[in-house]
């Protein structure tokens, strides 16, 4: 019985003094782990709450505080070494392609400014605007005058063997010279006229022309007016409004394309705002890994700790420095992403640059209410002017097809004034003939004359021809007639040879088919036209509900985060001094480290998200670029403009659209 209580006694001691050791060796522990703690506090409360308030932030630790260990750090000088696993935990921040001695400070509105300046896809829309604007000027072209002349010479010499063809001979050489002028144009109401200005000059060797050479000319304008179909509207000014409306839909697309690429670089800002912020607390997460391992590290070889848990610290820091490089590549991503937004040319300088953007992750509440957010969404979005445009072209149309189905009915008329002059030629039976064969049929055609007026004096009946005039004499001639080309246009602007005509011309189709089904499938198309104002009214409506849904959840989502940081902070500061008094494990202290490390990057990323958020519900409203403080100021040439040789910022619309 003695023996067994002696033995009862002995295990007593023996459970005494195991539990002394655990636990007054541990007393200087305890004290680091009490550095420890606050040191993470000061990681946390370092720049302040990301709200702007003073509390623990996710900001990064305050490097301005003193060493976390200044034991170990001071032991590891003392051996002249380093331990291999404290010095490889760091991950450098070198990237492919950036020089991160060259650093590029961006504010959100300096990126917002680049894009609109240099971003590809806002150039492209640029030269829509700018193609459709020369668009407008070509279908405006149609009433340009159009001007065309002939000047041309003609020779020829042909045969003759009529005995009044006035031949000296077999045949007869005739020279021509034209030269006419004439001016085309159509007119607004749906008209047309011509005025032509044509002139000749005829010289040749006939002994029949009493002037030779001869000059002659002439003033022809004729007009055409539609008095049923094309009277109202005619493919020319249907042109011209389809083109107008065009250019103002280009005008809208632009608008709409400046606006969702603002929308793209504020959520690329704030998604590289968040993989910096991100990668920031990955690697103070590292740095509270190794303050974890250099402690276990001492207590190990003070003797108070197994080795196993430094291999456990180990594998944390190894795993933390994988989110680190994990982080990095999100950088990386996030920061490409930005750049291709707002630059233009893949060799700019920019691209080797380290960009650090100068906007503070902030929770600026917003507030919005249904009806006004809809309401300002149905009068901004260009969706719906862009509808009302392709109306406007619907209405064109049906008013087009709509004359096409009436009948042709043009009032035409011309007016025509004439002059010539030349210079006479000699009697032709005046001078002497060397042509006997000439005069001896001329002399038989005079006798077979005179045989028929002798039988007709015996009533037969048969037409009188009269007896061989001879050829009348040069000063029978009137003196208006006779000169050159100047005489000639004197005679013809004198107007006293002048004729003029008018009447009015009918076309009736039997079916006009083509104009009919023309007609209904424009009735149609405005049919459907209505449909669709329907469904993006509906669609509009569901984009407002959904970005002020996404934009109240991001909110409610800020303050869970912030609070769960909050909670983190102080159930690892409590662990940490449970685990320096010996009541619990590393394990637990390794798991509310990484509980800390998520629930800081949760709040910064609930405060970009609310940020996305916020821009998108203004891309939905139409007011990015209001809120961003962009004007797009439209320019209004009066005359073709030139072929540019650059950009050029804002819209391009003609004054003749409205």
């Amino acid at each position: 019985m003695r023996f067994t209580n002696f033995g009862t006694v002995c295990r007593h001691f023996l459970i005494f003094g195991l539990t002394a050791l655990m636990i007054f060796p541990a007393a200087p522990s305890a004290a680091l782990f009490a550095q420890q703690a606050q040191a993470s506090a000061r990681g946390s409360s370092a720049k302040g709450d990301l709200d702007g308030q003073p509390s623990n932030s996710t900001d990064s630790i305050d490097e301005s505080a003193p060493p976390i260990i200044e034991q170990g750090a001071q032991s590891g000088s003392r051996r002249g070494q380093e331990d291999p696993v404290v010095a490889n935990a760091q991950v450098s921040n070198q990237r492919v392609g950036i020089d991160v001695n060259k650093v590029l400070r961006l504010s959100l509105r300096d990126a917002v400014v680049m894009a609109l300046e240099k971003n590809l896809d806002i150039a492209d829309q640029r030269f829509n605007v700018q193609k459709a604007e020369y668009d407008l000027f070509s279908a405006q072209g149609v009433y340009d005058p159009s001007f065309s002349s002939t000047v041309n010479f003609n020779s020829s010499t042909r045969p003759v063997f009529f005995i009044f063809s006035g031949a000296a001979g077999n045949s007869i050489k005739t020279d021509t010279v034209t030269y006419n002028f004439g001016i085309q144009k159509l007119i607004s109401s749906g008209g047309s006229f011509t005025l032509d200005f044509n002139n000749n000059r005829v010289s040749t060797d006939s002994i029949g022309d009493t002037l030779n050479p001869r000059f002659g000319s002439s003033i022809l304008f004729q007009i055409r007016q539609p008095l049923m179909r094309n009277l109202k509207i005619d493919q020319a000014r249907r042109s011209i409004h389809l083109s107008k409306r065009r250019l103002d839909i280009s005008d809208i697309q632009f608008r709409q394309t400046a606006i969702n690429i603002i929308n793209q670089v504020q959520n690329a800002y704030w998604d590289l705002v968040f993989a910096l912020q991100d990668e920031r607390i990955r690697r103070e997460a590292v740095d509270l890994a190794v303050v974890q391992y250099r402690n276990n590290k001492r207590r190990i070889e003070a003797g108070d700790l197994a080795p196993i848990e430094l291999v456990q610290s180990e594998v944390q820091i190894q795993t933390r420095k994988e989110a680190v490089i994990q982080a990095l590549q999100g950088v990386s991503t996030a920061e490409n992403r930005l750049k291709n937004l707002i630059l233009n040319d893949p060799k700019a300088e920019e691209w080797v640059y380290r960009i650090e953007p100068t906007e503070s992750v902030e929770f600026v509440p917003q507030s919005y209410n249904l009806e006004d957010a809809l309401a300002l969404a149905l009068k901004n979005r260009p969706e719906f002017e862009s509808l009302r445009q392709q109306a406007q072209i619907n209405q064109l149309d049906i008013k087009y097809f709509r004359e096409q189905t009436k009948p042709q009915l043009d009032l035409i008329g011309s007016y025509q004034t004439q002059g010539a002059s030349g210079t006479a030629t000699p009697a032709a039976f005046s001078q002497p003939t060397s042509n006997a064969a000439t005069i001896q049929q001329l002399t038989t055609f005079n006798q077979l004359i005179t045989a028929v007026n002798r039988l007709t004096g015996q009533n037969i009946s048969l037409f009188p021809v009269p007896p061989l005039i001879e050829r009348p004499s040069a000063n029978t001639i009137s003196e208006r007639f006779l000169g050159g080309q100047f005489r000639n246009w004197a005679n013809l602007f004198g107007n006293d040879f002048r004729g003029y005509s008018f009447g009015v011309q009918i076309s009736i189709p039997f079916s006009n088919q083509t104009a009919k089904a023309n007609l209904g499938r424009a009735l149609a198309e405005s049919r459907q036209l209505d449909l669709q104002q329907k469904r993006l009214v509906q669609s509009v409506q569901m984009e407002v509900r959904n970005a002020l849904q996404s934009l109240e959840s991001a909110r409610q989502r800020i303050e869970s985060a912030r609070a769960a940081r909050l909670q983190a902070e102080v159930q690892l500061n409590g662990e940490m001094q449970r685990y320096a008094a010996g009541l619990t494990q590393n394990f637990f202290v390794l798991e509310r480290q990484n509980q800390l490390s998520a629930a800081k990057g949760s709040e910064i990323r609930a405060i970009t998200d609310y940020n996305k958020a916020v821009a998108d519900l203004q891309r939905v409203l139409s007011t990015t670029l209001e809120s961003a403080g962009i004007k797009l100021a439209p320019n209004q040439p009066s005359e073709l403009p030139e072929v540019p040789s650059g950009f050029t910022f804002g819209l391009t619309k003609s004054k003749q659209s409205k």
